[in-house]
């Protein structure tokens, strides 16, 4: 493979893909008129892992749809106005759906040596804001806005949690269990004491190489 020919010969690598669902939603402070509820979404990327005896580095790309719900009294009313329509009454509490491009970079330890191995693993990582978009239902139909001027373009965290890995003749097999905690505010110009803050369970399946 390209990648070990970059490696140092000691190392052991291997690259792999995982997808699964992402479970999402805002940490909020400074506003009570609404709070934020749980969507699922999807999630998908690769991964590659440099072992490091007990250890492994495994940077990750990933794609991530943060996808959230508002609910509360200031939201009876469609948010339609905001796209110069006319209000109507809403069918569907709002949602917001943010696309971001995200980067892991994870230590794992293998807790249990063995054909089905549990493991660990924690890290930081940076994600990068494609598209943000609002969704509204109302009788008229849908309406979908572009929220990406309402939030900052880079968010960061860590992500930590755990699984098993299984390896089956060629490949490597694993379910995993994920969260990830943004440590950014990504919402722009809200005023003072308003935060946003990403918060994600995913639930992934992997195929390595």
């Amino acid at each position: 493979m390209l990648l070990e020919a970059f490696l140092p010969q000691c190392a052991a690598a291997d690259i792999g893909i995982k997808g699964g669902l992402a479970w999402s939603k805002f940490a909020m402070a400074g506003n009570s008129l609404y709070y934020f509820v749980n969507h699922i979404a999807p999630a998908a990327g690769v991964y590659f892992n440099l072992s490091l005896g007990s250890m492994t580095l495994q940077p990750e790309i990933f794609y991530i749809r943060m996808r959230t719900g508002r609910e509360g009294g200031i939201w009876t009313e469609t948010r339609a106005s905001f796209a110069g329509l006319e209000p109507e009454p809403c069918i569907a509490w709002p949602e917001e759906r943010l696309d971001y491009l995200q980067i892991p970079v994870l230590l794992r330890v293998n807790i249990i040596a063995g054909p089905i191995s549990p493991f660990a693993f924690a890290g930081p990582y940076t994600s990068l804001l494609l598209a943000a978009k609002g969704l509204t239902e109302v009788a008229s139909g849908p309406i979908v806005e572009d929220l990406k001027a309402a939030y900052k373009p880079l968010d960061y965290g860590f992500v930590l949690g755990g699984g098993l890995a299984l390896r089956a003749a060629a490949v490597k097999l694993s379910v995993e269990v994920r969260y990830i905690v943004g440590l950014a505010n990504v919402a722009k110009d809200q005023g003072p004491g308003f935060s946003l803050m990403n918060r994600s369970i995913l639930l992934l399946a992997g195929i390595g190489l």
